[in-house]
């Protein structure tokens, strides 16, 4: 196709089940800058009365067993409960740690709490492991303070593989996916902090990845996969009675859509399109259509807070780490978010648009870096979380 684009303004194509033509504005070549603008929010209202958030295929390793830290530990009843702690951070070189250590998280369940990290936010992970002796694999949700405290288990062992947790809009609740494996079904589920069972949203035979709430909380957006057909991004209705999904685009040229995807606002929505290596970010606006933001190479956008700016992964050599890069949607010019490039994927968008969390490809750390980008990315310390599986974000992560 293509190399990364520079335009973005909104193209051509309609709505729901749009025309499969697509007109793509195709960008030049992007250039290393540093980071420059804050911001981009993710509406979930028209396109069928609703605006999105962004998906991302995840599956990683990861044990949750007692979770060690500098800090207090603290474990309650049967386990789940947060382990305080302040250690010092530091932040020098490119992998300084961001502040205290994380306390312990180990146990089966507990009741999740939402403590309120000095009004830094929340980020929610969860983490994918293999068993060493019968390869069966395992994924629990966690959240952590920005500075490595409070680490706390979300959802108990056992119950089936827990991935992509995001936050509601209200802050009380997460959604996430659990994958029957024995049943190859999936289903969407919402947690409350405030304790009991998860509530089943929906549930299928289909394999769906990175459900994302409306940032009104009246839809859940998510990713349809099938052996037979085009994958397929698709939207619920939180409180209708008929809860049936309902797809939001017609795939661009015949592949499907692909990977992540993230609202803008009201009327676009941000995606990844094209099996790899060919992979292209498209801003899909209702009306309008389809618009080339960036690629190939180009994977796991992220809008962010103030409907400006979309960060993403740009992998051009796959020898080589990928980078994270922006594109302002007003000029349409994709550049590194920072020179040297910050190495990384999964960009999620912190409160305000003044930090971004994301995955430092070649240790799977969970890192955050300032935006615009003032200094090198510090560490959140997850103690051996970090060396007994592997930490993945998913859109809407942070609030």
């Amino acid at each position: 196709m293509h190399a990364i684009r520079r335009g973005r303004q909104a193209a051509s194509r309609s709505p729901l089940e749009g025309d499969p033509s697509v007109r793509s504005q195709r960008h030049p070549a992007p250039r290393h800058a540093a980071a420059n603008k804050a911001a981009l929010a993710w509406s979930f209202a028209s396109l069928l009365g609703v605006a999105c958030s962004e998906p991302f295929e995840s599956s990683r390793d990861g044990g949750a067993a007692g979770v060690a830290g500098s800090a207090t530990g603290g474990v309650s009843g049967s386990g789940g409960a947060a382990g305080g702690g302040s250690g010092s951070g530091g932040a020098a070189g490119s992998g300084g740690s961001v502040g205290g250590a994380a306390g312990g998280a180990s146990g089966a369940g507990g009741s999740p709490t939402s403590p309120h990290c000095n009004g830094a936010g929340r980020i929610l992970f969860h983490v994918h492991s293999t068993e060493s002796s019968g390869g069966s694999a395992h994924s629990t949700v966690y959240s952590v303070c920005p500075d490595g405290t409070t680490l706390q288990r979300l959802l108990p062992d056992g119950e089936g593989f827990d991935t992509s947790p995001s936050w509601h809009p209200d802050g009380e609740r997460v959604l996430f996916l659990r994958r029957h494996q024995s049943a190859g079904e999936s289903e969407v589920l919402i947690q409350r902090l405030a304790g009991g069972a998860p509530t089943s949203l929906h549930q299928e035979s289909s394999r769906l990845n990175l459900p994302l709430y409306s940032p009104d909380g009246e839809w859940i957006a998510f990713m349809r996969y099938s052996t037979s057909s085009p994958t397929k991004l698709m939207v619920i209705e939180v409180n209708a009675q008929d809860s049936s999904p309902t797809r939001l685009t017609t795939s661009a040229d015949g592949v499907g859509d692909e990977g992540a995807f993230s609202w803008v606002d009201d009327e676009r929505v941000v995606m990844r399109f094209g099996p790899e290596p060919a992979r292209h970010v498209r801003l899909f606006r209702r009306g309008h259509g389809f618009t080339d933001l960036a690629g190939p190479h180009a994977f796991t956008p992220a809008a962010s807070p103030h409907h400006e700016t979309i960060v993403f992964a740009y992998q051009p050599d796959s020898s080589q780490p990928s980078e994270l890069w922006q594109v302002n949607l007003t000029d349409g010019q994709p550049a590194a978010l920072a020179d040297p490039p910050v190495v990384g994927y999964v960009p999620c968008w912190g409160p305000g648009g003044s930090r971004i969390a994301f995955v430092e490809q070649e240790t799977d750390k969970l890192m955050i870096v300032d935006y615009p980008v003032t200094g090198p990315p510090r560490e959140v310390p997850l103690g051996v979380l970090n060396s007994e599986g592997t930490v993945v974000l998913s859109p809407g992560c942070w609030r």
